[in-house]
């Protein structure tokens, strides 16, 4: 039986291959100019595009965890108790001793070290804060004769290094979400200039 129509199989003496037809509204059709070989080609600018953005965008979520966390190591979480208790009535030891701490990490800093501030500076900056004291006070330190030998606003460098901390740690969120929602525009708009000729492959 099916012998009697084997002759309608072929076409010109060639074989004929049917496939389904796309839906006309699934065809795009202002793209179907376009060769197999240039939305290749498009396809391969579109992947070093993203990948661009992505590596930017992780070297700067990257940074700036990278500054948070340096922040946050710089000025670790004290308790100020036995502080405040040792020098209660002492404010001049405090400030002394506060100005030495200063002196001896920014003197690390300057040689590329790592500053840590675990002594009483931070506690003295916080009881200054508490005690309503302007953070753009001066704090002089002087030698035995009574010469100046150092003088800075100490509690507005650690005040404004806080401040910066907890910009970094919201910013890395506003990023995330910022490359997300701009990430998604440049893929859509990179697909549709690809070319490809029919809504869905």
């Amino acid at each position: 039986m099916m012998d009697e129509y084997a002759h309608y199989r072929t076409f010109l003496g060639g074989e004929i291959d049917m496939t389904e037809a796309s839906e006309p509204t699934d065809i795009i059709w202002e793209n179907r100019h376009f060769t197999s070989f240039q939305r290749f080609y498009r396809g391969l600018i579109v992947l070093a595009i993203i990948l661009g953005v992505l590596c930017c965008s992780f070297f700067t979520i990257f940074t700036a965890q990278k500054l948070a966390l340096a922040m946050k190591t710089k000025y670790p979480k004290m308790s100020c108790g036995p502080y405040i208790e040792e020098y209660e009535k002492r404010r001049e030891a405090w400030v002394r001793d506060a100005i030495n701490e200063y002196m001896v990490n920014e003197a690390i800093e300057e040689k590329g070290g790592v500053p840590l501030f675990t002594g009483p500076m931070q506690c003295f900056c916080i009881n200054e804060k508490n005690t309503k004291h302007k953070k753009t006070e001066y704090y002089e330190l002087k030698d035995g004769e009574g010469n100046v030998k150092f003088k800075d606003q100490i509690c507005l460098q650690y005040q404004n290094d806080k401040l910066v901390a907890k910009i970094l740690a919201l910013s890395v969120t506003g990023i995330v979400v910022t490359v997300n929602v701009i990430l998604k525009k440049i893929v859509v708009f990179l697909v549709s200039w690809i070319g490809e000729d029919t809504v869905s492959q």
